[in-house]
């Protein structure tokens, strides 16, 4: 388990008990990037994070510079055909997510020594703060970074 995401809404299932998004790197996967044929990633996704409403799983491999998306409809469906899409580029490799209460994604950039934010309207992720400082990002500590 490299992952994990809890969302706990009401509506998030039938039993309105919550769910679980247990994230698992070990496991190859096919990575489909605009305009590129379709790829196999020996390296599976490192870092998840959900938007704010619990709609949307965002992920990326290590190894990419690229920041995918999935409905999470489609993850408790089981069903996976066709359902992946991009969000766009992510400014290097990053190595995990985190989010806020308004919606706000963070990229954890390490090449950077940087924390970046995805713009949804841009498709592009920004950078928030860059300090040498910055070893290894990799975490969220549940603290609101509005």
């Amino acid at each position: 388990m490299n992952d994990l995401r809890f969302d706990m809404r009401a509506n998030a299932t039938a039993s309105g008990k919550g769910i679980a998004y247990i994230n698992d790197s070990s496991v190859p996967f096919y990575q489909r990037s605009p305009g590129l044929a379709l790829t196999n990633n020996q390296e599976g996704p490192d870092g998840i994070e959900l938007s704010l409403h619990g709609d949307l799983m965002c992920y990326s491999p290590l190894t990419s510079d690229h920041l995918f998306g999935i409905e999470t409809p489609y993850l408790r469906a089981n069903s996976m055909d066709d359902v992946l899409s991009s969000l766009g580029q992510r400014g290097g490799n990053a190595n995990g997510f985190s989010a806020n209460s308004n919606g706000a994604v963070y990229v954890l950039m390490p090449e950077q020594n940087a924390i970046y934010i995805y713009n949804s309207t841009t498709l592009q992720a920004e950078p928030y703060i860059r300090n040498l400082r910055i070893i290894w990002p990799d975490w969220n500590n549940g603290t609101d970074l509005r």
